[in-house]
């Protein structure tokens, strides 16, 4: 009853909606709404996520925890099974959220162990850290300082990852990596040609625009080294 009571003060579209609650035979019922979908660490079963989209998402659940905070509400179990990507972003698991109640607890709610929980969340679901823009690499040790009031807020972690995000450009360093390794070593048998897969590129203003993963559908591209060369 009390989780309800939580979920239905935050009001978040990224937080589940209580329908409703109550007793039946002297026990407590809530029935709340649940995401069936695919959760970030279905998606790291298959694949890491590329710098842009560890920091699209750093962000989008830094706002949702941001929101949360501000009401004095910690989450307490920000981890891969929480996180539901697709078909929308979803920060589920509130089983252990707790809140500020000063009837109950002389302790604020600052939010540092759910942006410590981020942080671990997001440095591990990275592609490949080391090649992580430098900003990203501070912003991510910061959150996960052992000293808790070392560690941003989780407002000014969605600042610091728009502006990291502004900043890295329409294809980021890990993205070209790849692509650089993948024409350097993966040759087939039968000549100098490999198989990529490429963002499609949409038009607005007769300006190319690349899409963001996820949103981004992918086509398959045959590159023929000796015609480049």
């Amino acid at each position: 009853m009390r989780r309800a009571c939580i979920l239905e003060a935050l009001q978040h579209p990224a937080v589940p909606r209580v329908f409703e609650c109550g007793r039946l035979a002297g026990q407590p019922w809530v029935a709340i709404e649940h995401e069936q979908g695919t959760t970030l660490h279905d998606e790291l079963q298959h694949r890491p996520l590329q710098v842009r989209e560890a920091l699209t998402l750093l962000e989008e659940i830094a706002a949702v925890l941001s929101h949360a905070h501000a009401r004095g509400v910690l989450h307490g179990n920000v981890t891969p099974m929480a996180i539901v990507r697709a078909p929308t972003l979803r920060l589920q698991r509130w089983e252990n959220a707790r809140v500020h109640d000063t009837e109950l607890s002389s302790e604020m709610i600052d939010g540092c162990d759910d942006v410590f929980s981020l942080g671990k969340t997001i440095s591990a679901a990275l592609t490949r850290s080391e090649l992580a823009p430098e900003a990203l690499t501070r912003l991510l040790a910061r959150m996960l300082a052992t000293d808790p009031a070392m560690r941003p807020t989780s407002s000014e972690v969605v600042t610091a990852a728009r502006s990291i995000h502004d900043a890295i450009g329409p294809i980021d360093e890990v993205d070209m990596n790849h692509l650089l390794e993948a024409l350097a070593g993966e040759a087939d048998d039968d000549g100098p040609e490999i198989v990529i897969d490429v963002p499609t590129v949409e038009s607005h203003d007769d300006e190319p625009i690349l899409l963001d993963r996820p949103r981004a559908t992918f086509q398959t591209v045959i590159v023929d080294l000796d015609a480049c060369l």
